[in-house]
């Protein structure tokens, strides 16, 4: 059985860690990129490997939204915001995100989301 990844993707290295533990506990890999750009560096080098991305919307370089719209839904991408002024039902709408959850979330929120959307073609 080959590994699965999952592409975690947030400037702040603590969200990050966070991220990591809690995906690793469903026995994914975790991958990290502090923004678009190095998340799509990695999913080239990862090419159809990666089952599932969790995207800060709020980053430098390259938002959550701008990763979102190059990656085109594959591989599924769920965004999450501290922030209640962004729109990500447009995003949501498009087809290329899943899902969106506000932070702070709880971890079994999370968890929850990613077994529902790692591998599968199911949206919120």
């Amino acid at each position: 059985m080959s590994a699965k990844y999952v592409l975690v993707v947030d400037d702040e290295q603590d969200i990050r860690d966070v991220l990591t533990l809690l995906v690793e506990s469903l026995g994914y890999i975790a991958l990290t990129a502090e923004n678009g750009e190095e998340a799509i560096n990695l999913v080239k080098t990862y090419a159809g490997q990666i089952s599932l991305v969790i995207s800060d919307i709020r980053m430098p370089k390259m938002n959550g939204a701008q990763l979102v719209e190059y990656l085109k839904g594959f591989p599924p991408t769920i965004l999450m915001s501290g922030f209640s002024d962004v729109n990500v039902h447009k995003i949501i709408n498009n087809g290329h995100a899943k899902c969106f959850i506000k932070k702070p979330f709880r971890p079994d929120e999370l968890l929850n989301l990613v077994q529902k959307f790692a591998n599968t073609s199911t949206t919120c």
